[in-house]
């Protein structure tokens, strides 16, 4: 019974832990490259950087 448990959790934890990591380095990539080639000013643009600050 332990055994199963143990084999759901590490299901459960592994592709939880493979997305999350996934978004911290896609939020980075876009925050870098915001500011680094930060766009044109439009409301469009700040719309989307606060998505990616929250």
């Amino acid at each position: 019974m332990a055994d199963t448990t143990a084999k759901l959790v590490k299901a459960i934890v592994i592709p939880t832990f493979v997305g999350s990591l996934l978004s911290f380095v896609a939020s980075s990539t876009a925050l870098v490259l915001h500011m680094t080639l930060p766009p044109k000013r439009h409301f469009r643009h700040a719309l989307i950087l606060n998505l990616l600050v929250a």
